[in-house]
């Protein structure tokens, strides 16, 4: 079974206070009503590990998830998910800065890909979604709609030849009349 060391209150962890689960889990922090509440460290028998703020056993608050694959998210939390604003920055280098609503990208924020380019807009359900902008690598910039993460609907392509094309776009190529 768990083994815990530390304060006791009306038989219910209180206090600050260290468990070692049977599978490998350990959390040391603050307790509150036998649940883990304010600042504590839950590292996973799997080597994930969490640094941050609990509130009613879930993460709640700011906090930090380093993931095994050395992936990790730092920002806000709500119910045990990455909530608000925060900071993912993923095992290839890339980073995203931005709204993370449930778990995932939404609402506005700043993608930055190792190879250079930037997306910077709005993004839905973890795609970019909505009204972007995206500087690429070789020096062109697509400013417009896009819709489940390809360039759809009204937008403006500017190559750095200057060539330019203004019009539709339908899955992430032009469309109609430009």
């Amino acid at each position: 079974g768990n083994v815990y060391q530390g304060l006791w209150e009306n038989d219910e962890k209180q206090g600050h206070g260290t468990v070692q689960m049977h599978n490998g889990d350990t959390y040391t922090g603050s307790w509150r009503s036998s649940k883990y509440d304010g600042y504590g460290v839950f590292k996973y028998s799997y080597g994930e590990e969490y640094r941050g703020n609990y509130k009613n056993g879930a993460r709640n608050g700011n906090g930090v998830l380093t993931y095994t694959n050395g992936a990790a998210y730092e920002g806000e939390w709500l119910n045990d998910r990455a909530d608000g604003i925060g900071k993912m920055r993923y095992i290839n280098g890339d980073l995203y800065e931005g709204e993370f609503q449930s778990g995932l990208k939404s609402g506005k924020g700043k993608y930055q890909f190792t190879d250079g380019s930037v997306y910077i807009g709005n993004w839905c359900d973890d795609e970019k979604n909505g009204i972007g902008m995206m500087h690429y690598n070789n020096g062109d910039i697509y400013q417009g709609e896009w819709q489940m993460g390809v360039r759809s609907g009204r937008g403006i392509y500017e190559a750095k030849t200057k060539h330019v094309y203004k019009g539709e776009w339908k899955n992430d190529v032009f469309h109609g009349i430009g």
